[in-house]
């Protein structure tokens, strides 16, 4: 395998990263809707090792014909890490915001005479 291969090999590790980085993101908001269940974040989090997991042992098989390389476990590592401190903690500050706003509609639907319908 030349040099250019590599590189982009560790490129495409890097996306998938940024993407799981995404999704953990937006797991975490389930946590946080959820008033921060500690019993629901452990399970999140087993289930987020998982498929993390998973993905690279199947990204491995399907772009590498299986054969496990250091630059591509740190292209995966470092691309989560850089959207966690990057984008993530942008989106960080609207996850509170849209836990209130959620939170104010369910209240609201309620306290409507649909809500109070679906309560008998």
């Amino acid at each position: 395998m030349n040099t250019y291969n590599e590189f982009v090999l560790f490129i495409i590790f890097l996306s998938f990263g940024v993407i799981l980085g995404i999704a953990f993101g937006i797991i975490n908001m389930i946590s946080i809707l959820c008033n921060r269940n500690k019993y629901l974040q452990i399970a999140l989090d087993i289930i987020d090792c998982l498929a993390f997991t998973a993905l690279y042992i199947a990204l491995v098989n399907v772009f590498n014909w299986g054969q496990i390389r250091l630059y591509l476990v740190l292209g995966y590592l470092i691309g989560i890490i850089a959207e966690r401190k990057t984008v993530g903690k942008l989106f960080a500050k609207y996850y509170y915001k849209l836990y209130n706003w959620v939170k104010t509609r369910i209240k609201l639907m309620s306290d409507s005479k649909f809500g109070k319908f679906i309560k008998r």
